[in-house]
């Protein structure tokens, strides 16, 4: 049970100093340990969010609200994941809509740019 404490606080230390990646898995060698720990699913979730994991990120929020439904916390984050995850959706919906308008109009500048077919003279 030491381990298991002393790993988790370790990863919230790291979590707090942006150390994400250590915290992430300082989390996962508790959840090996205790594969039930909602606050080593907590903080895993945490640092998966911050260099824009939303997959994992939610995979483990989830987890922990089907541990502790009730963890005011893990709602509060949940909440944070999904308003990142929209904003994820809509900037990724902006960028694609912008890199498809630039595709077609290099496309339509190219057809205008193509030089007509000689005609070749057969008298010569």
């Amino acid at each position: 049970m030491g381990q298991v404490t002393c790993n988790l606080n370790n990863a919230a230390c790291k979590l707090k100093l942006k150390d994400y990646k250590q915290a992430e898995h300082l989390c996962t060698k508790v959840l090996e340990l205790d594969n039930r720990n909602v606050k080593a699913v907590y903080i895993r979730a945490q640092a998966y969010i911050q260099p824009v994991d939303l997959d994992l990120a939610e995979v483990d929020i989830k987890r922990a609200l089907e541990t502790d439904p009730d963890n005011r916390d893990v709602k509060l984050e949940y909440r944070v994941l999904k308003e990142k995850i929209g904003e994820y959706n809509k900037d990724s919906q902006f960028y694609g809509n912008i890199f498809t308008k630039m595709n077609k109009l290099e496309q339509a500048k190219a057809a205008k740019q193509e030089p007509a077919p000689m005609a070749i003279d057969r008298k010569a």
